[in-house]
């Protein structure tokens, strides 16, 4: 049984040397954007080894797209995207229940799937590269109410894939709708501006406010009480809007701020009076959004201890005995509980993965967490030295990554906890069996410890190989997205974004604006 285990081990770490998911590369790739090298950026992605594995296909056309977005090559974005979104259709139709696993089972060896966020940012960003591409045309041209109508059907593509994903997750915080897809959908509706898409803006912006109150409560950018309301999401739909409002909910300014544009908004284009103006809207793309890294957990031996997955495993514990094991284990191996101060994945929204026990001995190994951040950045669109409008956050992509990811990592805690206490057991056993031997032969106890936590840290190296933190993700996205519009009348605009942070302020020039009743100006802006 031994000798098996130790050719998969050996097979685990070469494995395992191929398998950690191109973190290195993802870092490097990542510079280009910092230092917006956007031609070295799409190299890299054609060049790197990493990049060209078909299993991260996805992986490279997501972020191929963005920097094609981000270097204002917009119909060239379109086709990387329209490639993305025919692959995430494929992918959400395969079960993840029915993928091949092994002992040897790793994720950064399977397909990239991608996030259900990431999912729905595709359809932004092919909308939004229609939006300004058919800004490129004269208006009034068939160029440009094609581009438009393109982008609309992109909105009408983008709900009905959330439509899909709804279904999935009801009764649970995870991300499951857009309010980007309210907001920016009705913004694109305004743009049409024929007088059904103009109630589809409407209704855009009340639906804005629905999702703002039962999803987006959900992020501690938006609520200050998000912690209860995600622990709690379950029996939220039963209680009465006051009680909601008053146990569960505290708006931050982010939310005030939101609310306060949708008002006006759905005001409005409420009111019967055309307005002999024309429209400016702003985007500002911040970021880039937190890092997924590889966070340590842990997980009991106990019910391993009591349910081996082989009869040669059960004879074996047998042999020694529960308590014997269990304490070797703890004091000559050192497997001791988690520190006091640990919080597992998934902690914070309230899913259960306390399989550790305090009291026995406990192993480690590797989930993918996003870094949890903090949104300090207050933005204005200023005019003139009087005028200035403060821009709503639409898109806390940091939070949202955070919660979808931590979930998905509490939902693997227990799968991926279970799979390796069995090998953990194994190789205790190995390790223990060595021990014995030395003691048989009556040696110093403290070198039949030594080689027997050596053979135990050889035999672990090999485990942890086998099984590291998927850590890829789409990291060209931003950590926040605001988005606004106003109106203004006929002329020539020179607009500013200020931006506040807590380090200090920035005043950015975005160049000359000409403001014509009959056209809409957009302004795409990445920081």
């Amino acid at each position: 049984m031994v000798k098996s285990f130790l050719s998969l081990v050996s097979l685990a770490l070469f494995l395992g040397s191929c398998a950690t998911g191109g973190r290195t590369e993802r870092a490097e790739f990542r510079t280009f954007i910092e230092r917006s090298d956007y031609q070295g950026a799409l190299n890299y992605l054609e060049t790197n080894e990493f990049y060209q594995e078909p299993k991260v296909l996805l992986l490279k056309l997501l972020e191929k797209g963005s920097v094609l977005f981000r270097n204002q090559k917009y119909a060239e974005s379109i086709l990387a995207f329209d490639a993305a979104k025919a692959m995430v259709k494929e992918l959400y139709t395969t079960s993840l229940s029915k993928k091949a696993e092994t002992i040897l089972s790793n994720d950064n060896a399977d397909i990239y799937y991608g996030e259900a966020y990431e999912h729905s940012l595709v359809y932004f960003y092919l909308s939004l590269n229609h939006v300004l591409v058919a800004q490129s045309f004269p208006e009034g041209s068939s160029e440009k109410v094609q581009s438009l109508s393109r982008a609309r059907a992109e909105l009408l593509a983008w709900d009905s894939m959330l439509k899909s994903i709804q279904s999935d997750r009801l009764g649970r915080s995870v991300f499951k709708n857009d309010l980007l897809a309210k907001v920016f959908g009705g913004m694109v509706h305004e743009l049409i501006g024929t007088r059904d898409d103009k109630q589809v803006a409407i209704n855009l912006y009340k639906n804005a406010k629905e999702v703002l109150l039962k999803n987006g409560n959900a992020y501690k950018t938006f609520n200050k009480k998000s912690s209860n309301f995600k622990k709690d999401f379950e029996k939220l739909p039963t209680l009465k809007k006051d009680d909601l409002e008053k146990n569960y909910i505290e708006q931050t300014a982010y939310q005030e701020n939101l609310q306060k544009f949708l008002d006006e908004k759905i005001k409005s284009l409420e009111k019967i009076k055309k307005e002999d103006k024309g429209q400016l809207v702003i985007l500002v793309q911040e970021g880039p959004i937190p890092l997924k890294v590889a966070e340590k957990q842990y997980y009991g031996l106990t019910s391993a201890l009591q349910n081996p997955d082989s009869s040669d495993t059960s004879k074996a514990i047998a042999k020694v005995g529960h308590m014997a094991l269990t304490m070797f284990a703890l004091n000559k191996l050192n497997l001791l509980p988690p520190p006091s101060n640990w919080s597992p994945a998934g902690a914070y929204l309230g899913v259960n993965v306390a399989s550790f026990a305090a009291d026995s001995a406990n192993i480690s190994f590797e989930l993918p967490v996003i870094k949890s951040s903090e949104v300090d950045s207050t933005l204005y669109l200023q005019l003139n030295e009087k005028e200035e409008f403060l821009l709503p956050l639409v898109s806390p992509l940091g939070d949202i990554a955070e919660e979808a990811v931590a979930e998905n990592s509490a939902g693997r805690y227990i799968k991926i906890g279970a799979r390796l206490a069995s090998k953990h057991l194994v190789a205790i056993l190995s390790a223990y069996g060595t021990y014995k031997l030395m003691a048989k032969d009556k040696g110093p106890d403290f070198l039949a410890t030594n080689l027997a936590v050596l053979e135990y840290a050889a035999l672990a190296r090999g485990i942890a190989a086998s099984e590291k933190a998927d850590t890829r993700q789409w990291s060209t996205l931003p950590q926040n997205i605001f988005v606004y519009s106003l109106s203004l009348k006929d002329g020539e605009y020179h607009p500013h974004l200020k931006i506040k942070t807590k380090s200090g302020e920035q005043n950015l020039d975005l160049g000359k604006v000409v403001i014509d009743k009959k056209n809409t100006v957009i302004l795409n802006f990445c920081h």
